[in-house]
Parts: structure tokens; C-alpha cells; sequence
């Protein structure tokens, strides 16, 4: 009918203050969920520079829309590599 109207649903994950760590994202990025996810909460963790990397190298996030890794334990320069990434830059809220 006309009336009829698309609902459009948003993959998200959600997990702050977890003790989510490297080893953890890095498990999450091969699993079969990964390139599904649209907005990934990832604040108030205990994420390092290395899960930059992990993120940045990461061939599963095409689907990404929003990135959030507030208050987790990175380096100004780990940062300025995240910004500067073309893909995962303009979407990332981090400090």
C-alpha cells in the first residue's frame, strides 16, 4: 500500500566502562558481526593505540557510520593517525 513506510534499522554495539580491551576488539573484528555494525561504542575502556591500528587495518568496517572510543587510554599520536584516516576519521569521536 502507499501508506506503507520503510523502516530502516541501524546495527549498533554498545560497550562502555567493560574493561574491553585489544585482545577483545581484535576477537570482535573476525567475527561474523563485525561488517554489519553501523555504530560502535567502544568509550571508557581500556583501549590502547594498538586497537587504532587494529581498526585501521581492519578490512570489516565498511559499514561504519559513527565510532566512539572515548576516555580510553590512547596517545595524542594514535589519535592524529585515527583523524587522519580517511575512512575512519571524519566518523570517530575520541580524546
Amino acid at each position: 500500500p502507499e501508506n506503507q513506510r520503510s523502516i530502516q534499522t541501524q546495527a549498533e554495539l554498545e560497550i562502555c566502562m567493560a574493561r574491553f580491551d585489544n585482545e577483545a576488539l581484535d576477537v570482535f573484528l573476525k567475527s561474523d558481526h563485525a561488517d554489519k555494525i553501523e555504530v560502535l561504542k567502544l568509550d571508557n575502556n581500556r583501549l590502547t593505540d594498538a586497537a587504532i591500528d587494529l581498526l585501521l587495518s581492519s578490512d570489516r568496517l565498511e559499514n561504519l557510520k559513527s565510532l566512539n572510543l572515548l576516555n580510553n587510554p590512547t596517545t595524542s599520536e594514535g589519535v592524529r593517525r585515527l583523524k587522519e584516516d580517511s575512512r575512519l576519521g571524519p566518523i570517530t569521536l575520541i580524546r
